[in-house]
């Protein structure tokens, strides 16, 4: 089975109106980064925690 036939279409259970507010409350943070990729966790502790504990 491939990972694409496991995706369930969540259109069957949400109308695209709850489907395009969902998107809208996800939450955004814009993440700065050095040249190696790393980021200061004291400027970005909610990144940090999720980043840590999931």
């Amino acid at each position: 089975m491939k990972d694409e036939d496991k995706i369930e279409d969540i259109t069957h259970f949400y109308t695209q109106s709850q489907i395009d507010e969902l998107i809208d409350n996800l939450p955004v943070e814009t993440i700065e980064t050095d040249s190696h990729g790393n980021y200061d966790p004291k400027e970005h502790p909610e990144f940090h925690d999720w980043n840590v504990n999931g």
